[in-house]
């Protein structure tokens, strides 16, 4: 069963969600990052209450995707690092530890957690 360290962690990333959604989506891909989010959130409550929502493969698939995905983004972004200053590079460094425990969680919640998946999706 998670901690409550993991009530707080869902807490903060709710918080920033709100945050981002109360400053306003300026373009189509900022709509799709956050839809993408909110399921992460979505799973993230789920791992954490220890409840399916949803399917398994879903979030299996989820998961690589976003490993994926976050690959990519950290390739071109090392790719085009010397165009960069030090202010946008702490930025990025704080939001990859931000963003780890989401990914633990969500790595346990598709393939840790078996008892989950044996009980009627939410």
């Amino acid at each position: 069963m998670p901690s409550y360290i993991w009530w707080f962690y869902f807490a903060l990333s709710l918080l920033l969600a709100v945050v981002s959604l109360i400053q306003g989506v300026s373009s189509p891909i900022e709509l799709a990052f956050g839809i993408v989010n909110a399921f992460a959130l979505a799973g993230l409550w789920g791992y954490i209450s220890q409840v399916a929502v949803g399917w398994r493969l879903f979030w299996v698939l989820y998961f690589v995707a976003s490993v994926v995905a976050n690959i990519v983004g950290l390739a071109l972004f090392a790719a085009d690092i010397g165009q960069r200053d030090f202010a946008f590079l702490m930025i990025v460094s704080f939001s990859i530890v931000l963003v780890a425990p989401m990914y633990l969680a969500l790595w346990r919640y598709a393939f840790r957690s078996p008892k989950v998946w044996m009980i009627q999706s939410a």
